[in-house]
């Protein structure tokens, strides 16, 4: 589990669906859904954990993760966005082109 003390329904989603075999697909359609940027920040937490274990990197700074947990709301969107195309820009990394 990502930042979220509590397992709610979509992170016990995104858990399962990590260890199903033909996963990696299935998260790269849900980032590129257009509903992807309606995400809220755990769930966005969950993927980039996942991510990072299929990975082994580190794409996400710590500069952004403070932006996300900004007071100022103008500040949180724009790190939620900045969380988002991260998220995005790594699918070539984890999903090969057929």
């Amino acid at each position: 589990m990502g930042a979220g003390l509590y397992a709610t329904p979509r992170h016990v989603f995104l858990r399962d669906a990590e260890e199903q075999e033909k996963a990696k697909p299935f998260i790269a359609a849900l980032i590129r859904d257009p509903r992807f940027d309606s995400l809220e920040w755990n769930s966005l937490d969950d993927l980039v954990w996942m991510i990072r274990r299929w990975t082994q990197r580190d794409f996400v700074s710590p500069d952004v993760e403070n932006q996300v947990k900004a007071d100022d709301v103008a500040v949180c969107d724009a790190g939620l966005a900045e969380y988002r195309r991260r998220i995005r820009a790594t699918i070539p990394l984890w999903l090969p082109a057929k």
